[in-house]
């Protein structure tokens, strides 16, 4: 694959885990390790170092709540690397409801940031930052 295609194609397989709830899968994209660091936009926003119980359950959390019918990267992400060291930035569409009856599909979108480290030919993500775009909150004038 080309520069970065690699890359990309490790954050569209996590997503490709999150729409089948697969928890294993999902815990297979990062690094397990003490240094792995992740912010996201939920009741756990921020995650320090490997802590399978933790992760385990913060994603038991999020996908018995909700359900994620797709999620994919828009035309605008990029990726680059450099030896075993890479990262991935773009904007994540996705559609989801709520598992109660007869939840309408919402379709939102947000930010996210991957930097990866290659292991044994897989790209692991070491950071994970994924945000949901708010009004300016710096207005000029």
């Amino acid at each position: 694959m080309s520069d970065g295609a690699e890359i990309l194609a490790a954050v569209r397989d996590l997503f490709r885990g999150i729409e089948r709830a697969d928890i294993p899968a999902i815990h297979a994209h990062y690094l397990h390790e003490p240094r792995v660091y992740v912010f996201l936009e939920s009741w756990e926003s921020k995650y320090e170092g490997w802590d399978q119980a933790r992760r385990q359950a913060s994603w038991e959390r999020l996908l018995g709540a909700v359900r994620f019918h797709e999620l994919w990267l828009e035309d605008d992400a990029h990726a680059g690397q450099a030896g075993d060291l890479g990262w991935a930035a773009g904007t994540v569409q996705y559609r989801y409801s709520a598992h109660a009856p007869g939840s309408p599909i919402v379709e939102a979108w947000n930010r996210g940031t991957w930097i990866m480290e290659r292991h044994d030919g897989r790209w692991l993500t070491v950071h994970e930052h994924v945000s949901f775009p708010a009004v300016d909150p710096y207005p000029a004038g």
